[in-house]
């Protein structure tokens, strides 16, 4: 990473005066032919001022060469730094120092002479960004002196270190040119001054031609060493892009291979939950439950953090129960409080609506992050979790979660980090603790992509306070009913439904197996995809949940083939423990009708099966993305118009969103705009509301910027992205009607 800095910050200069160091050549060669066609006329120019001049430029010269070597040894100065924080050798410590005089003492000479060779403002401002490089590299050392290796590293491969690095290389490159341009203006006056003729000494034509070839040659080697910085720079760029490429993929892979056995792991734990045990045996399960469920909690905090770095990870807006989330953490946190004997107490305002609409599983991670920790860092005593309302703008509240504890705190010197990735607090009684050290990062910027605030306040030996604010929708909601998966239950078990599970993992197929015998449907099983094409040729089947990463034929693969071979419109669930979005669009794209991520949970099944199985259990019959009344408008009301056009647009619009997404993953920003536009037509005729074109029609005017914001861009695709995902479900259950 830092050479593909340093390439960058060469090029920055060198590439910003290609341009003009081509054009210089050019001029000083045919510079050089006039001088040597008119020299002979200018015979009565004397060879005193040709000295005089020659002299002049050659301290321009030797002003420029007290600049590059101050340059080489601030450069020098960074790579032993580098050196003596890894060994901490004291006799690179003394050459530092030696190097820093020098420094000074190049600086003094630099602003003493200034006034004749440059403007004195530029010479000033050389200096001053010198000092401030200098400074900055004192205060690693202060840092390494007191804080140690880690603090001055972290500190030496800050932003602050790549600004001072780019402020000092831009004013250098800008006192450089200054001195080339004289360098240059002098050649020129000397060029018109020289009054020579055809009988000039010969000896002096040559010394002429020589100093011009020799400024040629100089003004060449640069034009060359730039094109060889251009090639370093493009294939730093190149490894870059592998390397995120490699990281993507590992992440996939890792994700994969965790998230299959906790799929198991919590899986069968729930069951055995749901039987009657004794009341210690039934303590180790839920410790074991806890401990998975504590796993899944770091496979996702890594996952999230990759998201969060690609810009990838988007906040969803569904409605939930808050007593759902405050109940579901209880459970989680009360085994691992209770193993250490603590109180886990869980306040909440009774005056707060029971449901609003928000990022359910991102409030849920937040807080188990939060009282994780707490509980963690904590060896007697009680850590609560109070929930309150700051505010109330309508509907919008603004709800109040502390999550405090009376553990261990943390010092001033170090909570100030708290939020720092991979930063953990060190001190004697705390490095017993692990953890990533992503947790808290995650959460900060978890409760800033929501629009919230999080603040922290500690006591060494006392405890300490986390304190976030996050915006939620208040939701009208008759509290009877709102839940719908008694009903889905109660109806599975009156029909015969004939389900096949496709998986290769044994144990996740077998659980597979025993959640659905709960709902007493009608299971066959398969271990990869061949088998489960042999299957389905012989028998029929209401619904495939088919794993995606398989040996033999993998279920994209399979999938592919059920539409296009066997022909068959049955609904297929992707179960898979990957969680990438390129994932998500392959399983689309080969016929997948949903997602269904590991581990499974039993709210997330039974609403597929609620939704594939045409139970029809408590049915939405408002539509919240389109309008009804603007597409009959458009068809006059005609079902079968009205049906055909709407079935096309649900065919196309899955095109028209890989498309956009392709041409922002590229930024192909002129593309981008001009999808965007042919977009609001398509979401118009599928009746979308005001607020989804709207949406589009940002993306379109961003696009279309000079410079457009490419972080901003993929936020509102992955908004515009949910919301056709949820016409489309709209329009589905309209044609299914």
């Amino acid at each position: 990473m830092k050479k593909i800095i340093q390439y960058l910050k060469a090029s920055v200069y060198n590439i910003s005066h290609a341009a003009l160091l081509r054009l210089l050549i050019v001029f000083v060669l045919f510079g050089g032919i006039i001088f040597n066609y008119f020299i002979e006329t200018k015979v009565n120019r004397s060879v005193k001022a040709h000295n005089e001049v020659s002299a002049f430029v050659v301290k321009h010269e030797q002003y420029k060469h007290i600049i590059d070597k101050t340059t080489f040894t601030l450069s020098q100065i960074d790579k032993d730094l580098s050196n003596y924080l890894l060994t901490g050798n004291e006799e690179q410590l003394k050459q530092l120092e030696a190097q820093m005089d020098f420094l000074q003492e190049h600086a003094a000479i630099v602003r003493k002479d200034a006034s004749l060779f440059v403007p004195k403002y530029l010479v000033n401002l050389f200096v001053h960004k010198l000092r401030n490089r200098t400074d900055f590299q004192l205060k690693v050392l202060t840092a390494f002196r007191e804080k140690g290796k880690s603090a001055a590293l972290l500190l030496l491969n800050s932003s602050e270190d790549v600004l001072t690095i780019a402020d000092y290389a831009y004013s250098e490159a800008e006192l450089t040119s200054v001195l080339n341009k004289r360098i240059e203006q002098l050649s020129k006056n000397l060029i018109a001054d020289e009054e020579l003729t055809l009988k000039t000494d010969n000896k002096w034509n040559l010394i002429s031609l020589i100093f011009m070839l020799l400024i040629a040659f100089v003004l060449l080697y640069q034009t060359v060493r730039i094109s060889v910085l251009n090639k370093h720079l493009h294939e730093a760029v190149q490894k870059m892009q592998h390397a995120t490429r490699v990281k993507d993929q590992f992440m996939s892979n890792i994700t994969h291979e965790l998230r299959t056995p906790l799929n198991s792991i919590l899986g069968y734990t729930n069951l055995l939950l749901k039987k009657s045990h004794q009341p210690e045996t039934e303590k180790w399960i839920q410790a074991v439950n806890s401990s998975g469920t504590l796993l899944l909690d770091v496979v996702n905090d890594v996952l999230d953090y990759s998201k969060l770095e690609s810009g990838y990870l988007h906040i969803s807006n569904d409605t939930f129960q808050l007593d759902d989330v405050l109940s579901n953490l209880k459970n989680i946190m009360s085994n691992r409080a209770e193993a250490k004997g603590l109180s886990l107490v869980i306040l909440k305002d009774q005056s707060l609506p029971a449901s609003f609409t928000g990022d359910e599983k991102k409030l849920k991670q937040i807080l188990i992050n939060l009282t994780g920790n707490a509980v963690k860092f904590t060896e007697k005593g009680t850590v609560k979790i109070e929930v309150m309302l700051q505010q109330q703008l309508a509907r919008q509240y603004w709800l109040e979660f502390i999550v405090t504890d009376t553990g261990i705190g943390i010092d001033q010197q170090n909570l100030k980090h708290v939020f720092e990735r991979f930063y953990q607090v060190e001190n004697s009684y705390s490095k017993k603790y692990s953890g990533t050290g992503l947790g808290l990062p995650i959460v900060k910027q978890l409760i800033d992509l929501q629009g919230g605030t999080i603040t922290v306040s500690s006591v060494p030996g006392t405890g300490t306070a986390f304190k976030f604010v996050l915006p939620f929708e208040k939701v009208e909601v008759n509290e009877k009913e709102t839940d719908n998966l008694a009903p889905v239950r109660s109806l599975l078990k009156s029909v015969s439904k004939r389900i096949l599970v496709v998986d290769d993992h044994e144990l996740n197929r077998e659980l597979l197996e025993l959640m659905l015998k709960e709902y007493d449907c009608n299971v066959t099983s398969a271990a990869n995809g061949i088998e489960a094409l042999q299957l389905l040729q012989h028998k029929k089947f209401d619904l495939v949940l088919m794993d995606v990463q398989m040996p033999d034929l993998n279920g994209i693969d399979a999938t592919h083939k059920i539409r296009t071979e066997l022909v068959l419109d049955v609904p297929v669930i992707a179960c898979t423990a990957f969680s990438q979005p390129s994932e998500k669009k392959m399983c689309e794209q080969a016929g997948m009708n949903d997602y269904l991520g590991k581990p499974i949970e039993e709210k997330e099944l039974l609403q597929i099966l609620n939704k594939y199985l045409n139970l029809n259990v408590s049915p939405k019959t408002d539509m919240s993305v389109i309008s009804l009344k603007q597409i009959y408008s458009i068809t006059g009301a005609n079902k079968e118009l009205t049906a055909t056009m709407l079935s096309r647009a649900v065919a196309l619009i899955p095109t028209e969103l890989e498309s956009l997404q392709q041409s922002i993953l590229r930024h192909n920003y002129v593309l981008v705009s001009e999808q965007a536009h042919t977009m609001c037509s398509t979401v118009g005729l599928m009746g979308a509301t005001a607020s989804l074109i709207e949406q589009v029609k940002q993306i379109q005017y961003l696009a279309g910027e000079k410079n457009p914001d490419h972080r901003q861009l993929v936020e509102l695709y992955n908004k515009v992205e949910d919301t056709v995902q949820k016409m489309i479900t709209e329009i589905k259950q309209y044609l299914a009607a």
